[in-house]
């Protein structure tokens, strides 16, 4: 009766992956220059590919399992085996190799008692892996477990080591939209534009100020990137948010201005704190003229007058979402337009998360896109189209191969570019050219040109 039940059990639980997979398959497609995003979604619903999963998709695509295996097992992401919740990375470069690395990894594995061909524990709390280099070679040999670096790693050392991350996760702080590194809760926002004409007037050196005034006066505020004002004759230029959301504008700001508003508008979350600060800031009144001479204390007509003026009257188009949404939080941008967006259109914008930027050959012109080949050390191949003119049109006369800087995002099952294309002119060897064909050749043969992000 028990393995009735067991078999019953393991049945039920396929049925339910099967239709999890069928759903991906819906959403994604199920043709073979999909497989890559197939995989990834995969991946990202099961933490890793089970072989039923797998055994799915050969069934409901056009994908073959040879490819699909193929390409799951070429791709470092892809993850064949469940792993825990906590990676254990033992680096065994060089550095780490010749002081014992080896000896490091086989002695987690006997703490953990794993088997010989076992990586994750059968509680699922930790996997362990080697990895070619962490970049931390004067500490070798080095562990990282999560994001934390462990250094001078000795085998009879390895279970204090696991000791200290069980602490280090007990009394990890929250680091959210509540609170900050330290786990304590935001009693307010000050926003500040980053856009070019910002960094031009000096927002870089206020950024650096809000930092150092916050630690200095210990108020745990946030600081969010915004984009463009739209009153460039008024930065820089930042807005003090409180937690009642009232804002207060600060046009025209200096560096040495902010800790005195950060004090006027936050006040620390320790008493102590709290007294010092009121009583330094009574000596900087009798020794300084600085206290005073203060946008602060300017009357909020004077202040803001010009600037609310000129805005409260413009439609915004290019600069919209000034003030409420950082440019580059694409969730915050979706959570604050969803009413007004499709489907389809929230589902595009989120894509663009996977966005890839960087430097790229551009090898050839094809009939559907042109291939771009990464200039990072993994070399990868894509297939990218144009927008609204294609790449053979926007190289015009420049010499090919040609390196490009670009962003490339994910759209309606392809590849395009963010519209910013940056070409840099240059004309390649026949070294690095005949390079970039054999790179080219040699993804073509083996199906592995990226045709989806």
């Amino acid at each position: 009766m028990g393995c009735e039940n067991c078999n019953s059990n393991h049945e039920l639980d396929r049925q339910r992956l099967i239709q999890r997979v069928d759903a991906i398959i819906e959403r994604i497609g199920s043709t073979r220059q999909m497989t890559i995003p197939l995989l990834q979604a995969l991946q990202e619903e099961f933490s890793y590919l089970p072989s039923d999963a797998l055994n799915r998709v050969y069934e409901k695509t056009e994908i073959n399992r040879a490819h699909l295996l193929s390409v799951a097992t070429f791709y470092a992401q892809f993850k064949m085996v469940p792993y825990g919740k906590h990676i254990i990375k033992v680096c065994v470069g060089t550095a780490c190799h010749v002081k014992g690395a080896n000896l490091v990894y086989e002695a987690f594995k006997r703490e953990l008692q794993l088997d010989e061909d076992s990586i994750t524990t059968p509680d699922g709390k930790y996997s362990i892996e080697k990895i070619a280099c962490l970049g931390c070679c004067a500490l070798a040999p080095v562990v990282q477990i999560d994001d934390k670096i462990y250094s001078y790693v000795q085998p009879g050392k390895v279970r204090e080591v696991l000791q200290q991350h069980d602490e280090y996760i007990k009394t990890k702080p929250k680091n959210d939209e509540q609170h900050n590194a330290r786990g304590e809760e935001y009693v307010g926002e000050v926003q500040l534009g980053m856009e070019n004409c910002c960094q031009v007037s000096g927002n870089a050196e206020v950024y650096k100020a809000l930092l150092k005034a916050q630690e200095e006066l210990g108020v745990a505020i946030k600081i969010k990137p915004i984009s463009c004002v739209g009153a460039c004759n008024q930065i820089p230029m930042i807005d003090v948010v409180d937690k009642n959301g009232t804002i207060t504008r600060y046009p025209n700001i200096r560096p040495k201005e902010v800790k005195e508003i950060l004090l006027h508008h936050f006040p620390s979350a320790s008493p102590l704190r709290r007294l010092k600060n009121a009583f330094l800031n009574q000596v900087d009144m009798f020794h300084t003229d600085e206290t005073w001479d203060n946008i602060l204390w300017k009357p909020e007509k004077e202040r803001t007058g010009e600037i609310n003026n000129f805005l409260n009257i413009q439609k915004r188009i290019s600069t919209e979402g000034y003030g409420i949404i950082s440019p580059l939080d694409i969730d915050e941008y979706i959570s604050k337009n969803k009413q007004n967006m499709s489907e389809e259109h929230i589902s595009i914008v989120r894509g663009w998360k996977k966005v890839v930027h960087g430097k790229f050959v551009v090898e050839r012109h094809l009939k559907n896109g042109s291939i771009l080949i990464s200039c990072d050390e993994d070399g990868s191949v894509y297939r990218v189209r144009g927008i609204d003119s294609s790449w053979r049109e926007m190289m015009g006369t420049l010499p090919m191969p040609q390196i490009v800087e670009t962003s490339l995002i994910p759209f309606q099952n392809v590849i395009i570019h963010d519209g910013i294309v940056m070409p840099y002119g240059v004309c390649l060897g026949k070294n690095m050219a005949d390079q970039a064909k054999y790179m080219y050749m040699n993804a073509k043969e083996h199906k592995q040109i990226i045709e989806y992000i």
